[in-house]
């Protein structure tokens, strides 16, 4: 009966979402003389992760507390996994304002799916050794 009112798929996808910034993006990366990469690198896997998040928002109608509890789930697993403190405010504070905007238009979203999708292939062809050329 309560199943209907819990949070948990939200919040296993807050901590998801916090496991693929650190395999885009890796702790070490945020560490004093680490090498950097440029800020629009990292603009646009934070804006990839946001896309995926208003994805999940739309397909399962998250309320104010799903959506809260989904940017707190986040929030605390980049700071177990020991990210800098302005990082993750930073992060999070863009994540709840995507949650929070209105959804894209349909087109955009399969978009963002289809794209996230080609290159999750991608990454898995790498993965294994394939070293076919691109087309």
């Amino acid at each position: 009966m309560f199943g209907r009112f819990s949070a948990r798929p939200a919040v296993e996808f807050g901590d998801r979402l916090a496991r693929r910034f650190a395999e885009l993006y890796p702790p070490a990366l945020d560490r004093p003389g680490a090498p950097q990469i440029s800020a629009n690198r990292l603009s646009r896997i934070l804006e990839g992760l946001y896309a995926e998040a208003q994805i999940f928002n739309t397909q399962h109608n998250l309320g104010y507390y799903r959506r809260t509890r989904l940017s707190h789930a986040f929030k605390w697993r980049l700071m177990e996994l020991g990210y800098s403190k302005p990082l993750i405010e930073t992060a999070t504070e863009g994540l709840i304002v995507y949650l929070h905007k209105p959804a894209a238009p349909a087109p955009e979203l399969e978009r963002a799916e289809r794209k996230r999708a080609r290159k999750a292939e991608r990454n898995r062809g790498r993965a294994s050794g394939d070293a076919s050329p691109r087309g």
